[in-house]
C-alpha cells in the first residue's frame, strides 16, 4: 500500500521549484529542484508526474497569492480609489515578494503554462479587468482591449521593477504607474 502523500513535502517542492526558477530560469532541471527540496528526484514525480505538471501548480499558487493581495484591497469609495487601492497593494506584493513575481512573469510568459492554468490566471484578476473596463473611455485609435491590458501590463511590470530597484523611491514609483495608468483609462 502506498504511502498518502505528505502536504508539507508537496509545499516544500513547489517552495524549491519557486527557489530554482527564480535562479535559473525555465531550463532549471527537476533533478536541480529536487535537490533544492532535499529530496530524491524520484520523489519529486510521485508529487508532480511532469515538469508541466509542477511548473503549472507554481504557476497556480502564485498567481492565487498574488491576485488575493490585489482583489482584497479592491475597495473605496469610488472606482478610482478602487482601483489605486488594488494597484498599491499589487505592486507592493510585487516589490516586496520579487522572487514570486520574477517567477509568475517567466512562467506567464512560457510555453509551458496550460489552457487550463491561463485560465485560472485571467479569472483570478478578472476583477481588475471589470473595474478598468468601468472606467474605460474608448480611445480615439480604439485600441482594442487586450492591447490595453497589455499597456496597462507592461506599465506595471516597469512600476514593480523600479520599486524593487529603489525601496527608498517606491511609492513615488507606485504612484506614477497609477497616475500613467489612470490617464491611459480615462484619457485624463
Amino acid at each position: 500500500m502506498a504511502r498518502p502523500k505528505s502536504n508539507d513535502k508537496r509545499n516544500n517542492i513547489l517552495a524549491a521549484c519557486k527557489v530554482v526558477i527564480a535562479r535559473d530560469g525555465l531550463n532549471a532541471t527537476t533533478a536541480d529542484i529536487a535537490k533544492e527540496a532535499g529530496i530524491a528526484t524520484g520523489s519529486l514525480f510521485t508529487y508532480f508526474p511532469t515538469k508541466t505538471d509542477l511548473l503549472n501548480e507554481l504557476y497556480v499558487v502564485l498567481k492565487t497569492e498574488m491576485t488575493a493581495a490585489l482583489t482584497d484591497k479592491l475597495s473605496g469609495k469610488n472606482n478610482r480609489e478602487k482601483l489605486h487601492n488594488g494597484w498599491a497593494a499589487w505592486t507592493d506584493w510585487a516589490a516586496i515578494n520579487t522572487e514570486k513575481h520574477v517567477v509568475i512573469e517567466l512562467l506567464r510568459n512560457s510555453d509551458q503554462l496550460t489552457k487550463e492554468s491561463r485560465a485560472f490566471g485571467d479569472a483570478a484578476i478578472k476583477p481588475v479587468f471589470d473595474l478598468i473596463n468601468a472606467n474605460v473611455v474608448k480611445l480615439e485609435t480604439n485600441y482594442p482591449n487586450d492591447f490595453l491590458y497589455e499597456l496597462i501590463d507592461a506599465i506595471s511590470i516597469k512600476t514593480m521593477d523600479k520599486m524593487a530597484a529603489r525601496p527608498d523611491k517606491a511609492a513615488e514609483y507606485r504612484e506614477a504607474g497609477f497616475e500613467t495608468v489612470w490617464k491611459i483609462i480615462t484619457k485624463g
